[in-house]
Parts: structure tokens; sequence; C-alpha cells
């Protein structure tokens, strides 16, 4: 018996170091992080030299921030089994808002004030919105397909309804640090790599996308609800009967979505420092689709928050490459459908062989 064991036994450690690198390379976030890799080499090796260096890279964080406020959130979404269409529609309604309470109330308060005012309408409607997409699901039994189309429709009509075809600029001049104020500033005068690096003209959507892109992480692998979301996608009814309550995960991550749609208005509207009702589109697909291809999937139960940020970096990367290589702007629809579609294909692939072993 003991020289069966002896002769089954690794004789030393390089098989067990081949099978840990085999299981690492298992793991969509790892497989897509080498992809990104290989796609920027080429990139580079393309005539895109600067692209995601040190002068690139900080500006590129700044493109991605105000998306990733929205993607984490979603990615939690679908791993519960649930997604949400009218994250665009909040999003451009918060807009407006901002725009609208400013043209309404500016010089009747103090500047901080007002600022706090307009932030919490803005999220107020992202709350509401969350709310009754996640009430509709669970307790009307709505499907969430139908049901955040709907709200989407409701949020960009409503939008477009109390912009009046207006786009109002009569902003609080401070307003606009909540986007374009750089915390790290003046620590780059202390530290002249912080410059180099351009680390300290990071302006604060990238901060916010930190804390979100941490709190989904925290939430998803530390805590007791993220176990619930994860179970809950998994099998909804297994979940119910083990003491899981449901119907609350949902109302949550749909009210999450929701205040991180606003959240993302917010922003757009203070960088932009106007609020037209048009401001974001296609927000939704990105989102969705940047999750999908991190790893989550549509029925629910798998999925990352490091997988959600590489994805959405991959799609942005995408977009940043077509303008840095000097190609034709029409083909991006195209090649990021074309990345979604591998995905799909591939997940579908991997679970089919997974079913036949």
């Amino acid at each position: 018996m003991t020289a069966i064991i002896d002769k089954v036994k690794p004789s030393d450690d390089r098989p067990e170091g081949a099978s840990r690198l085999r299981r690492l390379l298992g793991q969509r976030e790892a497989q897509l992080l080498l992809v990104l890799v290989v796609f920027t080499l080429l990139v580079r090796a393309g005539g895109a030299k600067g692209f995601l260096g040190p002068t690139h890279f900080p500006i590129f964080l700044s493109q991605v921030a105000p998306d990733m406020l929205v993607v984490i959130p979603m990615a939690m979404l679908l791993i519960g089994g649930m997604f949400d269409l009218s994250v665009t529609g909040v999003a451009n309604l918060s807009v407006v808002l901002v725009g609208w309470t400013f043209s309404r109330l500016l010089g009747t308060m103090d500047d901080t004030l007002l600022i706090i005012l307009v932030v919490a309408i803005g999220l107020m409607a992202g709350l509401i919105v969350g709310a009754i997409n996640g009430l509709a699901v669970t307790r009307l039994r709505m499907n969430p397909l139908m049901t955040t189309l709907a709200t989407w429709w409701m949020a960009q009509g409503a939008a477009t309804g109390v912009a009046g075809g207006e786009s109002r600029h009569n902003f609080v001049g401070s307003f606009r640090d909540i986007a374009r104020f750089q915390p790290l500033r003046d620590l780059g005068e202390t530290f002249p790599f912080l410059q180099e690096m351009r680390i300290s003209t990071l302006p604060m959507p990238v901060f916010y996308a930190a804390i979100v892109i941490f709190l989904g992480w925290l939430i998803l692998t530390r805590t007791r609800f993220g176990w619930h979301i994860f179970a809950t996608g998994s099998d909804r009814q297994g979940a119910a009967l083990n003491g899981v309550n449901v119907n609350r995960v949902t109302l949550i991550g749909f009210i999450a979505t929701g205040m991180a749609a606003a959240m993302c208005g917010i922003v757009w509207a203070s960088r932009l420092t106007s609020a037209p009702p048009n401001t974001l589109g296609g927000l939704e697909l990105r989102v969705i689709a940047a999750a999908v291809i991190g790893g989550a999937a549509l029925t629910g139960g798998e999925g990352s928050v490091l997988g959600a940020v590489l994805g959405l970096f991959f799609m942005h990367m995408i977009r940043s490459a077509t303008i840095q290589l000097g190609l034709p702007v029409y083909w991006e629809f195209f090649v990021l459908g074309a990345v979604l579609f591998t995905a799909v294909a591939f997940d579908a692939w991997t679970k089919r062989r997974a079913d036949t072993q």
C-alpha cells in the first residue's frame, strides 16, 4: 500500500505547481487579465506606443470611472439573478434634475447647502426608480426585462420632459469639484513621482470608483449578505427555503444600481457643467456587457467584482485603441459586439464541457 502511495505521490513540487497554474488560468479573471496584457502589447506594437503608459493611463482611468460606479452594483445584481436596463434613463434624469434644481434655487441659499440638496435630489431619483423596479419584480412578479425597459423609457421621458428641450448651464462654480477636483494635486509638489506618473492629476470620480470597488468586493466576499446574493442567483427557491430573504436581496440590488446610475449622472453633470437630457447613451449595455465579459452569468450565481472591473477596462481599451490607432470608429460597436459574443460563446462551451465530464 505504501509503495502504491509513493508511486502516485508527486516526487517534487512541479506537478503541484503546474496544477495550481492550470487552476489559475482556468479562472475568468486571470484569462481576462492575460487578454488585456496581450491586447496592450499589440496596440503598442501597432503604433500607439503611449497606450496605457504613464501619460495615458490617468486619462483612461478618468474616462472609465463614471461607468465603474454602475458596473459594480450591476455585476452584483447579475450575480443575484437579475439585471437593470433602466440605468441610462436614471442617469439622464439625474443630470436633468441637477440642472433644473440649480436653475430654480440658485442664489436663494448657501452654495454648499444647494449642492448638497442637488446631489440628494439626484440620488433620490435613482432610489425611487430602483425601488419601483425591485418592488415590481419581487411583489408583483413582473418580468425584469420588460419592467426595467419600461422604467428606462419612463425615466428618459421624464428627463426630456423636465428639460423641455433646454440644456441648463447656470451651475454653482464649486459644483464642478465633484468631478474635477484632484485630491492628490498638492501631494504632487511634495512627492515628484506622483507628478511624473500623473497620479496627482487623478480626479474625484476615480476615487469614487475605488470606494465602490472596495465596498463591492467586501460585500461579496466578506459578508453574509454577499453569500445571500450568490445563493439567490444560483437557486432562488432553494435559497428561500434555507432562510434567505430573496426579495430583500433583489430589492437592495435594484436600489443600489439605481442610486449608482444617479451618481454617475451627477458626476457627468459636474464634469460638463450642463444638463442635457441625453448626456449618457448606452450605459446599460456597456455595464451589463462588461460584467458578462468579466464572468457574470445572466442566469445568476456567478461573477466577481474583479471580473467586472477587467471587463469594463477591456471595453474602454477597445474604444481608446480605436482612436489612438486612427482606425475607423464606425467599426467600434462591431468589435465590442464580437467580444461580447465570444465571451458568451466561451461560457456556453465551458458549461457544456463541464456537463459532459
